[in-house]
Parts: structure tokens; C-alpha cells; sequence
């Protein structure tokens, strides 16, 4: 196995985005006991959406990922009793899309509408009586052939506005700041996923088709050879 002080946070990686149907999330039940089947089915999911039918388009900057907080601190007039709990939790997700267009816009942004008619792709933007509320399941995946992918997966809606600006010496990326709503019940946010090395995630989408075919979904995934290394 990897040793955890052997991994960090560096380099950039791909972002994809699927609808958010909760009927078809594959949330663990409980986050300290995530079963073989639990798994299987996070992974499968994850794998079938590895691909471009799904990447809305190129980061530019890195992808980030932010949690904050609000407390409540107080305390006794004499300092007695001291009060310093969290009361709220929210997050973001921030990328900027080097590869921006007006389709692509209308993936991501709630108001943008596209359609395409005889080769022309027509976006049209604003308008909140036509809002698109659903929201977004969101997939960044890191790749790390030294010791193993990272992916993170969250769920949220882009809540940015944009400017889109021509300039004769720069490209102008296209951000997206997703405010993340919960993955369940409990007020879970993200889930970041470290990888055996050398995780084929083709096989697993293979995988993923089978078991949807199969309609059973109960075949383990196997570790690669590698990872127990």
C-alpha cells in the first residue's frame, strides 16, 4: 500500500459534471463502514462518468475546493464556562474552463439555454423566470501514477455570473464557482477518494455497464495486482 506521507496535493487534473439524481447516487450508507458492495458501486459510478461525454471542458488554474465555517464563541463574564462550537458548514467548488464556449457555458451556467439548428449552436443567457435549478454532480480527478488517482466528488449548483471578454494576446477562461449542497442526510459534503495505483478506470467502466446490463451489481471489483505492493 501507498504510505499516506508519501502523497500531496500537486498538479492539476480533469473535471467532469453529470446531472444530480439521488435515486441513482451511490452515498455509503455510513462514511466509517463503507461495505465491499458500497464501494463497488461508488467506483463504478465515478468510472462511467471518467470520459468525454461527461468533461464540460479543459481547467485553467487548478480546481479548488473550499469548506468554511461560522462558530459560535462566547463565554461567562468570568470565563468560567467557555462556548466554541460550529453552527454552520457550507462549500464551493472554483475552476476556471480554458476551453470555453457558449455550449459550454450553457452546460454549467442555470440561465444559459442552447440549441443547435442547421450547424448554427445558438446560446441564449438570463432570464430567472427560466432558471434550471438541478443540480450538478461534480467529479475532479487528479491522476498520480506514482501512488494512485485522487478523485473528489461533491454535489452543487454554479452560482457565478462570467464575463466574457475577447483579447487579441490571452485567452479568458470561463469561471464557475459551484455552491455544494449535501450528499445526504447528514450535512455531507465531499467525498475524496485516494486510488490503489494503477487503477485501470476503462475496466471499471466496463464494469459499470455490465452490472447496469446485469441489472445485479453485485460482482466485486478486484484491487489491482499493484496496490497491495
Amino acid at each position: 500500500m501507498t504510505d499516506i506521507f508519501d502523497k500531496c496535493y500537486y498538479g492539476s487534473g480533469s473535471f467532469y459534471s453529470d446531472n444530480y439524481d439521488k435515486s441513482t447516487f451511490p452515498m455509503p450508507a455510513d462514511p466509517k463502514n463503507i461495505t465491499q458492495e458500497e464501494k463497488d458501486a461508488l467506483v463504478q459510478f465515478i468510472a462511467k462518468r471518467l470520459n468525454k461525454e461527461y468533461q464540460i471542458g479543459y481547467i485553467k488554474d487548478g480546481y479548488k475546493l473550499s469548506i468554511a465555517t461560522k462558530k459560535l464563541q462566547d463565554q461567562s463574564d468570568l470565563g468560567e464556562i467557555k462556548t466554541n462550537v460550529i453552527t454552520e458548514e457550507t462549500g464551493s467548488v472554483t475552476i476556471s474552463l480554458y476551453n470555453a464556449n457558449a455550449e459550454t457555458i450553457s452546460k454549467q451556467y442555470p440561465t444559459a439555454k442552447n440549441c443547435k439548428v442547421d450547424g448554427f449552436s445558438i446560446t441564449t443567457i438570463g432570464g430567472l423566470g427560466d432558471i434550471d435549478e438541478t443540480p450538478h454532480v461534480l467529479i475532479f480527478k487528479h491522476n498520480d501514477n506514482a501512488f494512485g488517482d485522487t478523485i473528489v466528488i461533491c454535489i452543487g449548483k454554479n452560482t457565478s455570473g462570467f464575463d466574457m471578454v475577447f483579447k487579441q494576446d490571452a485567452v479568458t477562461p470561463f469561471p464557475c464557482t459551484y455552491d455544494l449542497d449535501s450528499l445526504n442526510d447528514k450535512g455531507r459534503l465531499v467525498m475524496s477518494i485516494d486510488c490503489p495505483k494503477g487503477t485501470d478506470w476503462d475496466t471499471l467502466a466496463k464494469a459499470s455497464e455490465v452490472s447496469a446490463a446485469s441489472e445485479t451489481g453485485s460482482e466485486e471489483i478486484a484491487a489491482p495486482e499493484d496496490a497491495t505492493e
